[in-house]
């Protein structure tokens, strides 16, 4: 198994290709991704995410136990084990 680093980025970069392929697959309603990742893991995304994308300085507060990515026709969430 090899180890990969899931950051805001590669998290979009996944999306995209994923609901790329439903879209091929003409699979056009909503579809789910659940990806599960330890505690340490799911702070790093969370703070990741929510620092990329605060533009007004407002102040973080961590997700509880989900993270939900939304695109086109997909969900990717994001669960703490």
């Amino acid at each position: 198994m090899s180890n990969v680093t899931l950051n805001r980025n590669k998290l979009i970069e996944l999306g995209n290709i994923v609901s790329e392929i439903l879209i091929k697959s003409n699979i056009k309603s909503d579809c789910t991704l659940d990806i599960n990742v330890d505690e340490i893991s799911f702070k790093k995304i969370d703070e990741d995410i929510f620092y990329r994308d605060n533009k007004n300085n407002e102040e973080f507060h961590p997700s509880e136990d989900k993270i939900v990515l939304r695109f086109h026709n997909l969900f990717i969430n994001i669960n703490k084990e």
